[in-house]
């Protein structure tokens, strides 16, 4: 990293596994559209009005009763990658 990251306009990417549910602390509030149970797992395209593009994909424990409307997720910080806007290059 050349520059910190404090000093560079970034953007952050979250894998689609890198969310999980959480009711109490969620970081990340969104609007569930869509929900595909795929066995051991539930897809789920939601939408966040602060999201690049209009809707993003999560995938989720299947343990997990969720229905369309409000969530509140959490991130995985092992799913996170931070891109320097300008560039696109990866920075972490």
């Amino acid at each position: 990293m050349t520059e910190p990251l404090a000093n560079q306009d970034i953007y952050v990417g979250i894998r689609p596994e890198g969310f999980v549910v959480n009711k109490r602390t969620g970081v990340f509030n969104a609007m569930i559209e869509q929900i595909e149970t795929l066995g051991r797992d539930i897809s789920i395209v939601c939408q966040n009005e602060n999201c690049i593009k209009p809707t993003f994909k999560a995938i989720i424990d299947a343990d997990n009763k969720v229905a369309v409307g409000p969530i509140k997720l959490g991130v995985k910080k092992n799913k996170v990658l931070i891109f320097n806007r300008d560039s696109s290059e990866r920075i972490l």
